[in-house]
């Protein structure tokens, strides 16, 4: 039974969609897999504030807690991913 459609409207069965998922899978960069982590982390950074400022408003001090201690180690990884994306993007521009 076809269920799924690719970009030029044929209609594929689930193994062919699977077989081209993978494809695509296999397909992704270091760089673009990096750059996919930094961009979840930055709303990972931004619900963490959004949550500590709202414990802070309501007097949660043990929400507040946890969620600082968990902001600073998203904001530690955070920092190192960002880095190695550097690193990849001088190695695929060719200057290291």
């Amino acid at each position: 039974m076809k269920v799924w459609k690719d970009k030029a409207g044929n209609k594929l069965t689930a193994q062919e969609f699977m077989q081209r998922w993978k494809e695509g899978i296999n397909k992704i960069t270091p760089l673009q897999q990096t750059q996919n982590q930094v961009n979840g982390y930055f709303i990972v950074i931004i619900g963490e504030l959004f949550g500590i400022y709202i414990t802070l408003a309501s007097g949660q001090w043990w929400l507040f807690t946890i969620l600082l201690g968990g902001f600073m180690i998203s904001k530690a990884q955070a920092t190192g991913i960002y880095q190695k994306k550097l690193i990849l993007k001088k190695l695929e521009g060719g200057t290291i």
